[in-house]
């Protein structure tokens, strides 16, 4: 639950600090996108799970994915990672 509060500031900052230098967005940016990925996963999961657990389980779906946990936010903070993946592996434009 805590993750993307402390993910989502680090990641932004290793992409900041990947404008500056090279080596910072060959090793800090993409392990720190990896790891909030991984994040995100987890968190869709465990959110899926928190919502087959509420009483009805899957069966009252319509209710419990309104009143449960939001199955999409993990799902965002996974995306948020899959984008600072994508910068890290791109190549650095030349002036």
């Amino acid at each position: 639950m805590w993750a993307p509060v402390g993910l989502l500031p680090a990641l932004g900052l290793a992409g900041l600090a990947g404008i500056r230098s090279e080596r910072v967005a060959h090793t800090v940016l993409p392990a720190t996108a990896a790891l909030t990925i991984a994040a995100g996963g987890l968190g869709t999961a465990l959110h899926g799970r928190g919502i087959a657990r509420k009483p009805g389980g899957l069966s009252e779906a319509s209710y419990n994915l309104v009143t449960g946990p939001p199955l999409l936010a993990p799902g965002s903070l996974a995306m948020v990672g899959a984008i600072g993946l994508l910068a890290a592996i791109m190549r650095r434009e030349r002036w």
